[in-house]
């Protein structure tokens, strides 16, 4: 992993973040699956940049870490540029489903000062479903994208509902074979509202 990255995450160096921008999308990308050690865990435990992105967000006190969830943002936003940049979805699909899924298992939103707000979870979601979905017509990625947009329709939230019932309807375009497969949940979780 890029020192930089090792930096960002271990480190939780915001200042050091924007930094991120800088590097190539082809050292990101390269780095995305290659496990670094955690000297401060031990010498034997190695994590990828998507493993270590989980481990962060899915944290207790998370929420409460304002470092720690723009340091998530600004690598999440990071990676999603570096694979569209390069064109390496089809590369990278499953592990971002699988940041996706965890990301889902949250609460969509949060109280903050009284209002409420889309938590850092939402906002990570509605990152990674953006980025899957602009590859409608990839099959390879929709097969993998589509079942887990389903379970963002039913986390309630207006917003990314909205959004994520316009990429399934763009997605369908291509992809009507597989859409036809949930046809059944998808019109039961438009009765349920």
């Amino acid at each position: 992993m890029h020192a930089l990255m090792v930096r960002v995450l271990e480190g939780r160096q915001l200042n050091s973040a924007g930094q991120l921008f800088s590097i190539s999308d082809y050292d990101v990308i390269t780095d995305l699956t290659s496990a670094f050690l955690l000297p401060l865990v031990s010498n034997d435990l190695q994590h990828t940049t998507f493993a270590r992105l989980k481990d962060i967000f899915n944290a207790q006190g998370f929420l409460e870490r304002e470092v720690d969830k723009e340091v998530v943002s600004i690598v999440v936003t990071r990676i999603t540029a570096a694979i569209r940049t390069t064109n390496t979805m089809e590369t990278y699909c499953a592990e971002m489903v699988d940041v996706l899924i965890a990301a889902l298992r949250h609460p969509m939103v949060v109280l903050e000062r009284g209002e409420v707000v889309d938590s850092p979870h939402c906002k990570i979601a509605t990152e990674l479903i953006s980025s899957l979905f602009l590859h409608y017509s990839k099959k390879s990625v929709m097969t993998l994208a589509i079942p887990v947009a389903l379970q963002a329709l039913s986390t309630g939230h207006a917003d990314l509902v909205r959004s994520t019932t316009s990429y399934i309807s763009l997605a369908a375009i291509y992809n009507h074979r597989a859409l036809a497969h949930y046809s059944l949940q998808i019109i039961s979780l438009i009765v349920a509202g």
